[in-house]
């Protein structure tokens, strides 16, 4: 019984048709590509403010300096191309960095942008006077630097008028008409809204009148006829 189950197994596995031999097929190389280095463009920066040591805003000292050149920039942005006048300009960063830690300036407000000026020649003896500047020192009598600071203030009120005068006398010309046109413009449109809210203001006052007046005259018109009423001769009796 065994050799007929073997004879019938092999018979099977001789039917099995025989899987063909796949030949192997070579992989064809790719040639390689060079990679080509991309050069790397290295970008120039530019000097947007053209040479002028324009300071940034956190340093104390300088920050009037920002206006200044702002308000240059605005009236008349061609004296921005001129050396002598960035030379001055580099002047006065200079001098004015030398009293860091000393001096404070400031900024204007949008409101005292016109108003406030450039000129700090005409500030008399003491530039600190002015809003442009300030002093942040104690100047007290039990100070024991007081007698530093003060010859410090008087050093700085001195050099800051030489090293500004040169680059005042280059600007004032173009800059100072046009901040005293752009201050007119501004206080004028402040008081036109101005007189122009009181106009109203009269005018509903007016119309208010008016219509008091309509009123008055009507009831002097009501007054009138009960007068006319009086007037007239009663309805006398008539006997027959």
């Amino acid at each position: 019984m065994s050799t007929v189950i073997s004879e019938v197994k092999t018979e099977v596995k001789s039917k099995r048709a025989k899987k063909p031999k796949v030949e192997k097929v070579e992989k064809v190389e790719k040639p390689k590509v060079e990679k080509v280095e991309k050069q790397k463009t290295v970008k120039t920066k530019v000097d947007k403010y053209n040479g002028f040591k324009v300071p940034d805003k956190k340093t104390p000292s300088t920050r009037w300096a920002i206006y200044l050149y702002d308000m240059i920039k605005e009236a008349k942005p061609e004296l921005l191309k001129r050396e002598d006048v960035r030379n001055e300009y580099n002047n006065l960063i200079t001098c004015l960095r030398k009293y860091d830690g000393f001096i404070e300036s400031s900024i204007p407000s949008k409101y005292y942008k016109y108003n406030r000026g450039i000129d700090i020649i005409g500030k008399g003896v003491n530039v600190l006077n002015g809003w442009e500047f300030r002093w942040i020192h104690d100047n007290a009598y039990n100070n024991p630097q007081r007698n530093v600071y003060s010859e410090k203030k008087t050093e700085f009120n001195t050099e800051i008028k030489q090293v500004y005068a040169p680059l005042y006398e280059l600007i004032k010309r173009d800059i100072i008409p046009y901040m005293e046109l752009k201050q007119h413009e501004i206080t004028s449109k402040s008081q036109i809204e101005r007189y122009h809210y009181k106009m109203e203001k009269v005018e509903r006052t007016i119309k208010a009148y008016e219509s008091r007046i309509a009123d008055l005259y009507k009831e002097l018109g009501q007054l009138s006829e009960e007068v006319m009423k009086c007037k007239e001769p009663p309805n006398l009796t008539v006997f027959e």
